[in-house]
């Protein structure tokens, strides 16, 4: 299951609608290419292209379909006061005393206009659960953190 807000689950279906257009547009100039020589493959630099990208596009639509298709689409709790999705947290970095402040977002972000995270993101794989006065330990990158939840709101 892939826990989604419901922006990121519309930017999720318009990301995919993209991909469509795009094989649609690979097809077309592979398409193209055939017939403006007579070799179809061997020697026809742009077919082989389109061949590349379609096979990459194809990979990338087919991942984001079978994401898409096992969503679950998340409401944040306002009552809720844990590090949960949804939430704008505050952390302090313990070693460092750096405080950062971010938005708990879905499994994937397509717009990052507001600061958001991740839940599956190392940082946020620490903090999960956490309530404000919580201090957590975790290593991100093979490095040891300490965190302190500052605020959730």
């Amino acid at each position: 299951m892939y826990y989604f807000l419901e922006e990121d689950f519309k930017d999720l279906c318009l990301k995919i609608d993209e991909l469509k257009k795009k094989l649609e547009e690979i097809g077309q100039e592979m398409g193209d290419s055939c017939r403006q020589s007579s070799e179809t493959y061997h020697d026809n630099f742009p077919f082989e292209e389109g061949c590349r990208q379609q096979g990459m596009v194809s990979d990338r639509l087919t991942n984001l379909i079978s994401i898409r298709n096992r969503v679950k689409i998340v409401v944040p709790d306002i009552m809720e006061n844990s590090v949960s999705i949804g939430k704008i947290i505050v952390i302090k970095d313990m070693e460092t005393n750096k405080e950062e402040t971010y938005r708990i977002g879905s499994y994937m972000i397509f717009n990052r206009m507001h600061g958001d995270v991740s839940y599956s993101a190392p940082l946020i794989k620490i903090i999960i659960g956490a309530k404000a006065g919580d201090i957590r330990e975790g290593k991100i990158g093979g490095e040891k953190k300490i965190l302190k939840v500052l605020k959730v709101i």
